[in-house]
């Protein structure tokens, strides 16, 4: 089903508990978003505006929250050698982004145990609103003793505040 300009939902799943999970992918850059609560069995645009439809009636996709509730937001990429099978370290991470309050960037690494298992490792960082006209680049300073062949990033924003994100960079040593 077609959403908008590039956005096609694959598909929906509704849970015993009542708990909506929908999947959606960008058809120009292949990006997935997930939407869980979402219970809708079909979407339209009209104009500018959004609207989902279900059994109960039409509801049209607007505000800043949830029923009063902040709207929780992930960005997410995935685990990456970089193209090198090598063990890295990152000393920063660089993200092009404009954010109405605070934001966190998890980083995960892959580390080996002496055992040989592989243990998955997260890192949290505070990053500070960049309430300005334009998205600018902000520079993360990362955990000195991280290193690993395998990184993956997300970004979550706290108490449901608005964002958008340009880009992310690192440069791994």
């Amino acid at each position: 089903m077609l959403l908008a300009d590039g956005i096609e939902m694959l598909g929906e799943l509704r849970f015993e508990d009542g708990a909506y999970l929908a999947w959606v992918v960008n058809t120009e850059t292949r990006a997935f978003f997930k939407y869980r609560n979402f219970p809708f069995n079909s979407f339209a645009k009209i104009g500018n505006r959004y609207f989902g439809c279900s059994g109960d009636g039409i509801y049209e996709l607007t505000g800043d929250d949830d029923a009063g509730e902040p709207i929780a937001a992930v960005v997410r990429g995935g685990l990456t050698d970089m193209g090198s099978s090598l063990l890295k370290n990152m000393p920063s991470a660089y993200i092009g982004y404009r954010a109405g309050d605070q934001m966190v960037l998890k980083v995960t690494v892959m580390q080996s145990q002496k055992n040989g298992d592989i243990e998955r490792q997260e890192h949290w960082y505070r990053m500070e609103p960049r309430q300005a006209n334009a998205i600018r680049e902000n520079r993360v300073k990362l955990g000195r003793g991280l290193k690993s062949t395998y990184w993956g990033w997300e970004l979550a924003n706290i108490n449901g505040a608005d964002f958008d994100v340009d880009s992310y960079s690192w440069y791994p040593v």
